[in-house]
C-alpha cells in the first residue's frame, strides 16, 4: 500500500543504516512518495526522510514517546 492509500508494487532492498552508534539491517519498500511528503513538509514544517514500518519498530523493539518527541531503542528510556 502506497502513502496515497494506493496499492503499487515496490521494489524491496536490503540496506544498513546507523542511529545513535547501533547498526540495523533490515528490508525496506522503496517508492516514490515526494508529493505526498512534500504536503506534509508544507502544513507542518516538519521534514521526512523516510518511513519506518512497524514491523521494522517492532523488531528492533523501538519505542516512539509522541509526547517528549524521542525514539528508544530495546523499550529503553
Amino acid at each position: 500500500m502506497g502513502i496515497e492509500g494506493h496499492c503499487k508494487e515496490t521494489p524491496i532492498i536490503e540496506a544498513t543504516f546507523d542511529f545513535e552508534g547501533n547498526e540495523y539491517t533490515s528490508t525496506f519498500s522503496v517508492f516514490d512518495a515526494t508529493e505526498a511528503i512534500a504536503q506534509v513538509q508544507q502544513e507542518t514544517g516538519v521534514q521526512i526522510h523516510g518511513i519506518l514500518s512497524t514491523d521494522f519498530l517492532i523488531q528492533n523493539k523501538w519505542i516512539i514517546n509522541f509526547d517528549k518527541l524521542i525514539i528508544s531503542t530495546n523499550g529503553l528510556e
